[in-house]
């Protein structure tokens, strides 16, 4: 799963990880397993990795970015 492709617009950084807080463990509730993937806000810009607060300990979260310049 991917909790939301390219986060972008109102939604920055604060509320995007307040959102991925809240949406993650219901997702794993019922798929403790499943890899999902996140990626920052801004269209998943690479330059927004920092700003990126996963939890601590899920070891089936892979994270994306996505590069746009040449």
């Amino acid at each position: 799963y991917e909790l939301l492709n390219e986060p972008h617009g109102k939604l920055d950084a604060a509320r995007w990880n307040a959102m991925i807080a809240r949406v993650l463990p219901i997702v794993r509730a019922t798929n403790p397993n499943r890899t999902i993937v996140i990626g920052p806000t801004q269209w998943n810009n690479l330059e927004q990795l920092p700003n990126l607060a996963l939890p601590q300990g899920d070891r089936n979260i892979l994270v994306t970015f996505h590069y746009y310049n040449p």
